[in-house]
């Protein structure tokens, strides 16, 4: 999304645990989650109640913080009590803009990751700056999809929800991540190419200077 090809690169909440972990039921920080929290947003619980993780019913994922070592179960956080074909909010991701400059930012939600039963028909993230409207989902299987929003027009303090569908039987409705990537400003990339241009026009200075 942001030209690098790693989903995240800002900052994510990925609900999962290390081997043994056991599962969570608490409100937010949700213990179990491997986080690296994005400076300019943070989420709070908006319906969110309780994870689950480290279990076989869950797709594996690369381990964030150790790469190269075996994979790890991924996990969700998850709303309990909601009614089939029904919407249920999830979570509230609250911006702070003075931190870092921008205009487009994505928002990836990772779904599907394990079974069918809990996972959302349908996603919508919505607040006082737009709302998206619910977008369909494919039919879940228990292969890890990611969906992305792009949000433009944001103010600092604003606060989107995201909202998950339930298709199933009542239960439990959930996703296993929240990744943030941005784009800078036209005027940040302006700045960042002037950098690199007068590091490059020196650069090639003290060069020429050595062979004077």
């Amino acid at each position: 999304m942001d030209g690098d090809n790693i989903f995240g690169t800002d900052g994510y909440y990925l609900f999962q645990a290390e081997p043994s972990t056991p599962t969570n039921t608490s409100l937010l920080p949700f213990t179990n989650a491997d986080f690296l929290p994005p400076n300019y947003a943070s989420i709070t619980s908006a319906g969110a109640n309780g994870s689950a993780a480290d279990t076989s019913s869950f797709q594996l994922i690369d381990d964030l913080f150790d790469p190269t070592g075996d994979d790890l179960p991924s996990g969700y956080a998850y709303r309990s009590g909601v009614m089939n074909n029904t919407e249920a909010a999830l979570f509230n991701i609250t911006f702070n803009l003075n931190v870092v400059p921008t205009n487009t930012y994505f928002i990836g939600i990772m779904h599907d990751n394990t079974i069918a039963a809990d996972q959302p028909i349908a996603l919508r993230l919505a607040g006082a700056s737009g709302n998206s409207g619910p977008i369909s989902l494919a039919p879940a299987n228990n292969q890890i999809d990611y969906t992305y929003f792009q949000v433009t027009g944001l103010n600092s303090g604003d606060t989107l929800t995201l909202f998950a569908t339930r298709g199933l039987m009542d239960g439990n409705v959930g996703v296993g991540a929240i990744f943030f990537d941005s784009i800078p400003e036209p005027s940040t990339y302006g700045l960042i190419l002037l950098a690199l241009a007068l590091l490059g026009w020196q650069l090639q200075r003290q060069k020429n200077r050595s062979h004077s």
